[in-house]
């Protein structure tokens, strides 16, 4: 068996100019797709780091209000002394109240007050 087309050369059959342009539009249509997702990719880290020069840079009143909101439920705090009022975490007033209404012999439920 002897090979038709001789050494070096190729068939005259072959269509070259087919085979590269669907290289190029293969190539060309991966390309489009990076810098589509590039895009999208780079508008999401922009959202972001707009929304956190917000919260941190351009809002201080409102991070000011929320750290000090924070404080109040998570903090203790003497109200009136006189009167021997105390500002305690949220979390231990409500183990407190649960404590009290347990030893009243009041069953836990999920009913909101007032309904």
């Amino acid at each position: 068996m002897s090979d038709s087309y001789g050494l070096a050369a190729e068939p005259e059959d072959v269509p070259v100019h087919q085979i590269f342009l669907t290289g190029a539009v293969i190539f060309g249509s991966i390309a489009v797709a990076v810098i589509v997702l590039f895009q999208i990719y780079n508008k999401g880290v922009q959202t972001a780091s707009l929304e956190a020069a917000a919260e941190y840079v351009a809002f201080p009143q409102i991070r000011d209000g929320e750290v000090a909101g924070m404080r109040k439920i998570t903090q203790y705090e003497v109200v009136d002394q006189a009167a021997g009022v105390y500002a305690i975490p949220i979390e231990r007033a409500m183990e407190i109240v649960a404590a009290e209404r347990a030893a009243q012999g009041d069953a836990p439920t999920m009913a909101l007050p007032g309904e």
